[in-house]
Formats: C-alpha cells, structure tokens, sequence
C-alpha cells in the first residue's frame, strides 16, 4: 500500500525528491525511502538526476536532491472499441501515452469474428518482446454488461454478442487480464481523462453514433447502476410516446429516416440518398434547409434525453460525443431547447476528443489497471 501510494505521488509530481514525496503522502523518510528501492528494483522508478539548490547567485547539487521519476513503459496495456463494422486499438504505457493504433474489420456475423478481431488487433500492437509486459486490455462495447454474471446484452448493432461472455471469454484466449465495459462509460473515463471532465464532478456524457446513450459522473465516480444499466437512455420509451414515422432516437437511423421522411418537402437540396451523417451536416453548415430541419429536429429528441438526465441527477455539465454527437450545430439547437424546456438548464459541449472519447477512455483505465497489476507482481515477488 505504501508502494501505491508512493508511486502515484512520483508520478504526479515528477520529477520529484525523497523529502518531497515524504511531505506530500505524510509518510515517514524511512518509509519513503524502503519503498523507493522496492520500486526501483521492479522497475516501475528511476532516478533522473540531483535538485538543483540554489545560495545566492550561484546553484549546487547535493545528494540529498536525488531526483526520481517513473518508468512509464515498466507495463504496458491496450484500450480498445467495439464498434458496428471495425475493432479499433491503442497500445498505451502506464502514463497513458498512446505508442501505436489500429483497426481490424469485421463482419459482425459471430462473436468469434469478433472477438477475433480484437485478437488480431493485439498481436498487431504487441510484440513478443513486449508481450510480457502487457497487464491489462479494457475495451469498450455498446450495451450492459451484467455486475454479477458478465453477460453482455442490448448491445444494438453488434446484437451478436448478446448473451456472450466477453471479459472472462477474451481471458481466456488472450491470457491478460481484460475488461469490457459499456463504450459511453469509457467515452465519460475519457472526458474525465482529457476533456472537459478534467475538472469536473458531476457531469453527463451523451453519446451520439449508431446508437445513444448516456454516462453520468457523480462526485467524480462514472456511476453504472445495480446491473450496470444506468445511463442506458436510448431505453426511456419516447418513441411510444410521439408518433413520428422514424425511430424517437437521435442516432444513426434516426438521422438517416428523418432526411428520407422530410426529403420530399424539400425540393431544392444538396442532399441525396444514401444520407449520411457527414453529408448532413456538411449541407447544413452550407444553408441547406433540409439538413436544417434534420439537424433542428435531431436537436430536439436529443434535449428530450438530456432533459430526462437533468431532472434526475442535475449534472452541471452535459458533453455531447460520438461521432453525430461532437458536432457544433448540434449543440448549439440543443442549448436553445433546453433553455426553453428547462427552469435552470446546464452546460452543453462539444467533447474535445470527438470519435475518440471511447477509446480514450479505455487507455486510461487499462494504463491504471495495468500499473495495478504491476504493483501487486511486485508485492507477490517480495513475498
């Protein structure tokens, strides 16, 4: 535990000094100091160089600045997406830099193809001289993974891998430690991580692409629910609520039935089928009236989602993301809705890391997991 609580401090405050780390954690030097040799001989921590100490107008160097810093690639770890037609992956060292990508298509017509995808895309990334250093693989996939029994289910466009074990299946065909949580949780880890959650406490993330959904963020915990469906806002039955002659949700095929639905009123466009994201907002930005009147209606059951999180848990800060999601004009419509929906309505903006988020995300839990995993190895080895 004192290794734990050492090494995060050198690795906050790098590069840092014996004496510091004692002041920062309230540890004893001793103490400080055992631990840093244990850290040291695991290789997890160096020593960088001596303080500089400067008397009057001139600088020294004692031995008592000794100088230490951590060893970010000691282990490694691979964040990764599950996503309609493609795995994407990121190696990542303990710092959470990214060192190496890729992408693997697939079909989606087995959970073995896959989940083979996801196989591949690690063999890509890792090779066998840095495979013994790999700790921990997190991916990201769309639906609930159940808390107590890991069964996936409600995952959307990728329906194949309902009622398929995905963590302790990948286990055992990887032999790493893995971990599959729902994609808008990671993409809200991400925030956290690099965007705008940086320093925030409570905040939601909705999430905009095949499908929807949503992540909260209370008191700085991505907050998952008794089974781990909390945030899964794309259930809340709108769509029997409103008749419309699309699905009630923003993503994917909504966007595309909303421009087939209104294209006939249009008869000066730009836009031609098959619609895709990309084009209507492309014609939107250009004045196109019809990809006004799909952006302007896509914005209002998006402000009805945000709405139905607002009176639950009231976050001070709503991040649209995803790859309809991230996007201005959106959020511009969303913010005019919810200011007229709502007595007090919060933030609303665009996530700094765009189709990203997700696999942000899970870098940044798999480099903390994997430093986990290096420290226990390091405690059982001096056991």
């Amino acid at each position: 535990m004192n290794e734990r609580v050492v090494y995060r401090a050198v690795r906050e405050l790098r590069p840092i000094t014996r004496a510091e780390v004692a002041r920062r954690t309230q540890l004893s030097k001793p103490t400080v100091s055992l631990a840093l040799r244990n850290l040291q001989s695991a290789g997890l921590v160096t020593e960088s160089g001596l303080q500089t100490v400067h008397v009057g107008q001139s600088a020294r160097s004692g031995r008592l600045g000794v100088l230490y810093e951590p060893i970010a690639q000691a282990a490694l770890a691979i964040g990764a997406e599950f996503d309609v037609d493609v795995v994407r992956a990121a190696l990542t060292d303990l710092d959470g830099n990214e060192l190496d990508r890729c992408e693997v298509a697939h079909g989606a017509s087995s959970t073995d193809e896959v989940f083979g995808a996801l196989a591949t895309a690690v063999t890509t990334l890792v090779s066998a001289r840095r495979r013994r250093r790999l700790r921990s693989i997190v991916v990201g996939s769309p639906g609930i993974i159940d808390r107590t029994t890991g069964v996936l289910s409600q995952s959307g466009a990728l329906a194949v891998l309902d009622g398929s074990h995905p963590s302790s299946t990948l286990e055992a065909t990887l032999r790493v430690p893995v971990m599959v949580i729902n994609d808008v949780d990671l993409a809200a880890r991400g925030e956290q991580a690099r965007g705008h959650g940086r320093s925030r406490t409570d905040f939601a993330v909705v999430s905009i692409g095949a499908g929807m959904g949503a992540a909260l963020v209370l008191d700085g915990q991505v907050y998952q629910g008794s089974r781990g469906g909390a945030g899964e806002i794309d259930d809340i039955p709108f769509r029997r609520l409103m008749r419309s002659p699309v699905p009630v949700s923003p993503a994917l095929d909504g966007l595309v039935g909303l421009a087939t639905v209104l294209a006939p009123r249009f008869r000066k466009t730009s836009l031609r089928a098959p619609y895709t994201a990309d084009a209507v907002f492309a014609a939107f930005d250009s004045g196109d009236r019809l990809a006004i009147a799909v952006i302007d209606r896509l914005a209002e059951w998006t402000s009805w989602f945000s709405a139905a999180i607002v009176a639950v848990v009231d976050p001070e800060l709503i991040v649209l993301a995803g790859p309809i999601g991230a996007r201005e004009p959106l959020a511009d419509r969303v913010r005019s809705h919810l200011a007229q929906m709502l007595p007090v309505a919060p933030e609303v903006a665009v996530s700094e890391l765009g189709a990203g988020s997700v696999i942000a995300g899970a870098m940044a839990v798999a480099s903390d997991h994997a430093l986990l995993a290096a420290l226990d190895e390091r405690g059982g080895r001096s056991a």
